[in-house]
């Protein structure tokens, strides 16, 4: 009866070790932008830039959120994307997607072909956080190509493998396109993406040991020893006493 009952409070204690709640939450910010311009033009060329078409998609499952932000201006494309999810009593994910993009016409006049110099910056920083339960990433590109060849590109990100990360990178440079007569499209875009995911979920928690609780039967043995031990006692105590 003793080994069953310690059994049956062996059990019983491991069941309510998984009754605490972790909350996990994630977080994304991930931003793009890319620059082109141009200060000392080639004799007998020219360049016109042109904003282009954005898109933002973004979804969201139980209590997360996401927000999503693209611009495009004449020679510059930005793309931005943020999101958090957090304990719902289940389930949460976030994702969310921003893309812009632009194009310029770059003409060249003369009869020969020139070297055109082209200023290009871009700025690309992303950051993660998570806390147990929780899975993010956030990531982005950009791309540069004239006349459907790629000029420059970037894609980089962070999360998923690290519980936290910052990464920030931005940087200027001059292309020399060697351009021929006649135009040329010079097409350019960001990306920007993230998403992340977060569970409720129970860890274990200690549990006080189960203390034996002794049957009728080792009661009663342990009371009748205790008698004899004290009638004992008292006997050598009487006998001391009878001695002196």
């Amino acid at each position: 009866m003793l080994k069953l009952a310690l059994s049956l409070g062996v059990v019983v204690a491991s069941l309510f070790t998984v009754q605490t709640p972790v909350l996990a939450i994630g977080i994304f910010s991930d931003f793009v932008k890319l620059s082109l311009g141009n200060d000392s033009l080639p004799s007998g060329t020219s360049i016109s830039f042109f904003p282009g078409s954005m898109s933002t998609p973004s979804a969201s499952l139980g209590n997360a959120v996401a927000s999503t932000f693209a611009s495009s201006t004449a020679g510059i494309v930005t793309a931005s994307v943020s999101g958090s999810a957090g304990p719902s009593s289940g389930f949460s994910s976030a994702f969310a997607s921003a893309a812009s993009e632009g194009w310029a016409i770059i003409f060249n006049d003369n009869p020969t072909s020139v070297t055109f110099p082209l200023a290009v910056s871009h700025t690309e920083a992303y950051s993660t956080s998570t806390g147990p339960g929780a899975s993010v990433f956030a990531a982005g590109l950009y791309q540069l190509s004239l006349d459907t060849s790629s000029l420059a590109s970037d894609v980089s990100g962070c999360g998923f493998a690290v519980a936290s990360c910052d990464s920030f990178s931005s940087s200027w440079q001059t292309l020399f396109l060697g351009l021929s007569p006649g135009s040329h499209a010079l097409q350019f875009s960001v990306t920007a993406f993230g998403v992340v995911a977060a569970a409720d979920f129970l860890v274990p928690t200690p549990v006080p040991t189960p203390v034996p609780t002794p049957e009728p039967a080792s009661l009663f043995l342990l009371g009748s020893s205790m008698v004899g031990v004290g009638l004992a006692f008292r006997r050598l105590r009487a006998r001391a006493r009878s001695d002196t």
